[in-house]
């Protein structure tokens, strides 16, 4: 079983699955409940707090709960780490944990740990036991710390250690350590501000460059998050960036009021890019150095300035940032290329310059391109390669302009590739002499793989712009990918017919059975007033099918991989079909008894209809299931190389239909809900809910949890004698108060073995009271 505990101020709670797969849905529902809190960007506001940022560990040597004193269990020493302050704490205790992480701004520090004398300096921040093998008192300079208690002191700024008995005659100043330099200490953050734009109001100690911290967590094989903690821990968390979570513009507008400071991006070029575009953005070229520190996969610009082809262990941290504070600064150009052919059948290049400072070392590329004319080339020969040359110029520049639209983009490529290829054929059918050479030979083998690899790309691009393939043959047999076009292509085809047939159906019950039950005047008293119970909104599907969704889908034929936006650009209309599944158990329920079944018995008799109401009232949610089938299907046929783009919105698309199969059901169970105190319309968008054991000291019990982006919800379920069952709350608890962790292995056998495995369980406590 996998295992996920919820931790916030007063509850634990444990999840439990028998495999992955069940598991993962639910976890992704609390991600995105956790994630859509409003709060600070790169949880600055919560840092202001002082509250602790937890992620489960292990520990290698034997390590101690700040809270109860108490060792971590396991032979690993299992249990929660904060990943700022390295503050350390069984699971059970973390909730009970003081909020005295690291200091992030003055407001923030204790006034008695400020220095009157001088505004910028502080005192310690100390943390007490844990501390590194062979640590040594900076007081008596005997060594420090224990692996049999939790016992001496570290600062969490210098760094320096101390036994208990010299912390009190010990220096009570901080000097923040090897990296002062580069360290913005909190005392010189007078004022800050994360709403709006961001700005933060601060001083520049004497002899401090400050530095501000990007790393890109998913780089280096997911491997940056190692990085992002320890240069937390080093620096202060203030200075520390997070790309993936906040963008590089959040950091920038915090650090641009002063008047020079050192920036440091970890990752690969990619996020070197996007920072460099930001400092263009904000105009803070002449505030910033770059360095560079290599964590992606290609690291080209690490390797010219001199910082190494990768960097893996974050323990050298402190000393890359040492060596940062000595390095020199060197201007590096960055090059914005601009191509276009003139009337006059020569190329000419517009080049735009950008100069940027960065650190060490870097020589300027110079890039420039020979115009002389070879002089053995004949003068037919010549016009021909430069006519060639001209239209390839042409081609590249709308597919490399900012401002081309996805059409002529395609479109463009699609005729460079023809060109490339007649050019290709026009080598290979050479004539060949007797005695060919080999490096010929391998020139005409070489040229018919390009031919091929040409014309499978040309099928695609011919597809993407939906228009016929410009040769007149039919296009030749490419194996599983040209299977796969016509695969797709009878997808889309496929659909659009059962589409057409959908809406024929639609309107069939609403023109024949919806008017009979309106008109007649022989309706039992029964069904009277019950329209909406009777056809829910099928109406407004009608409506929607017909009128927007069908016109709009016949656009993707000869696109099929692009179907996937057209789902998403309809996702909000895709909302009244749960609204029409929210319905459906009432309809079925009505419709089996005997006077609406007899009456819609008669209409059909007189329509000479095969098949009943209820067999046309179900085709909505067949359609939807239909939907995803289709949507499946052709992601499982997309090539390999599919655009980011492309395949997300058929991801995306996926997941929107399965999302509305089953937040019909969703609605239908909130219905019936009673007894909740506050305003439903304020938990926010209803997420997943489901049937859980809640285990405590008295037993386990069956609720229903309902999951919203603002809070928790648990009711018990109570049966109704005549009619559908309902749902009494019982208790809540807020998503912003919820963190998620992982863990699973040996040391849950023990555990696994009480627990009667179903769906889910949960077991859930309340300021240590069991709570039913």
């Amino acid at each position: 079983p996998l295992f996920r505990s919820v931790i916030s101020p007063h509850r634990t709670l444990v999840l439990i699955a028998d495999t992955r797969k069940e598991m993962e849905e639910w976890v992704s529902a609390f991600q995105s409940a956790a994630s859509s809190i409003n709060r600070s960007e790169n949880d600055l506001e919560a840092q202001e707090t002082g509250a602790h940022h937890w992620f489960a560990c292990s520990h290698a040597r034997p390590t101690y709960c700040n809270v109860c004193h108490d060792a971590l269990g396991g032979v690993t020493s299992s249990g929660l780490s904060c990943e700022v302050c390295r503050f350390k704490a069984h699971k059970r205790c973390a909730v009970y944990a003081s909020n005295n992480c690291k200091w992030l701004a003055r407001k923030t520090i204790p006034s008695e740990k400020l220095c009157p004398e001088d505004q910028l300096a502080m005192k310690h921040q100390w943390i007490r036991g844990n501390l590194p093998t062979g640590s040594k008192c900076a007081a008596c300079d005997r060594a420090c710390g224990s692996a049999r208690r939790l016992q001496d002191w570290r600062c969490l700024w210098c760094k320096t250690m101390v036994h208990d008995d010299c912390r009190d005659i010990f220096e009570d100043k901080c000097d923040l350590g090897p990296n002062r330099v580069s360290i913005l200490p909190p005392t010189a953050i007078l004022a800050w501000d994360v709403s709006g734009h961001g700005r933060v109001e601060a001083v520049r100690s004497p002899n401090s460059s400050p530095l501000l911290v990007f790393v890109n967590s998913k780089s280096g094989d997911n491997h940056g998050i190692k990085f992002l903690r320890k240069l937390k821990q080093l620096l202060n968390p203030a200075q520390v960036f997070d790309l993936i979570t906040s963008g590089p513009s959040i950091g920038l507008r915090l650090f641009q009021s002063f008047e020079s400071f050192r920036i440091l991006v970890c990752g690969g070029d990619g996020s070197i890019g996007w920072v460099l575009t930001e400092v263009d953005k904000l105009s803070l070229v002449n505030k910033c150095q770059v360095g560079v520190l290599p964590l992606g996969t290609g690291n080209d610009l690490a390797r010219v300035l001199g910082w190494g082809a990768t960097c893996d262990d974050e323990t050298q941290l402190p000393n890359i940032l040492r060596e940062m504070e000595s390095s020199g600064v060197k201007m590096v150009d960055r090059w914005s290329i601009q191509t276009k052919a003139d009337a006059s059948e020569h190329l000419s290049y517009s080049v735009k310059v950008a100069k940027l400072p960065a650190l060490p070392p870097v020589h300027v590329i110079e890039l420039g391109m020979s115009s002389e004319q070879p002089s053995n080339s004949s003068a037919i020969g010549f016009a021909a390669m430069a006519r060639l040359q001209t239209s390839v110029a042409a081609r590249l520049a709308v597919i490399l302009g900012e401002e081309s639209a996805d059409k002529d983009v395609i479109d463009a490529a699609r005729v460079l590739c023809e060109q490339v290829k007649s050019f290709v054929s026009s080598v290979m059918d050479e004539p060949r002499e007797e005695c060919e050479s080999d490096d010929e030979k391998s020139i005409r083998k070489k040229c018919s793989i390009l031919s091929e690899k040409l014309s499978s790309l040309l099928l695609t691009l011919n597809e993407e712009i939906g228009c016929p393939s410009s040769s007149s043959s039919p296009p030749p047999d490419l194996g599983k990918e040209g299977a796969k076009i016509r695969k797709r292509k009878k997808l889309v085809q496929e659909l659009v017919e059962t589409e057409e047939k959908y809406v024929y159906d639609l309107e069939h019950v609403c023109k024949d059975y919806v008017t009979a039950y309106f008109n007649s005047d022989v309706v039992p008293n029964s069904m009277r007033g019950k329209s909406n119970v009777l056809f829910g909104n099928i109406a407004v599907l009608l409506d929607f099918n017909k009128n927007k969704f069908l016109p709009e889908l016949k656009k993707y034929t000869g696109t099929p991989l692009k179907l996937g936006s057209c789902f998403v650009y309809f996702e909000q209309e895709f909302g009244h079909y749960s609204l029409y599944f929210k319905n459906m158990p009432a309809q079925e329920k009505m419709l089996q008894e005997d006077s609406p079944r007899e009456f819609f018995r008669s209409v059909q008799i007189r329509l000479n209809d095969p098949f009943n109401l209820l067999s046309f009232l179900i085709k909505p949610f067949q359609r939807m299931v239909k939907y995803r089938q289709f949507l499946e299907e052709i992601r499982q046929n997309a090539p390999s190389g599919l655009q980011s783009k492309t395949s997300s919105d058929l991801d995306a698309a996926v997941h929107q239909i399965k999302f509305q199969l089953r937040h019909g059901n969703d609605l239908l169970a909130l219905d019936c809900l009673r007894g909740f105190d506050g305003n439903i319309d304020e938990q926010g968008a209803l997420l997943l809910q489901d049937d859980f054991i809640i285990s405590d000291r008295r037993g386990r019990h069956k609720r229903r949890l309902f999951l919203f982006e603002e809070s928790i919800l648990f009711a018990k379920q109570r049966e109704v004698k005549g009619a559908s069952s309902c749902f009494d709350y019982k208790a809540s608890m807020k998503t912003a108060d919820m963190g998620l962790t992982e863990f699973q292995g040996k040391e849950n056998k023990e555990k696994e073995k009480e627990i009667d495995k179903r769906k889910f369980e949960i077991c859930f406590d309340e300021d240590g009271r069991t709570t039913r």
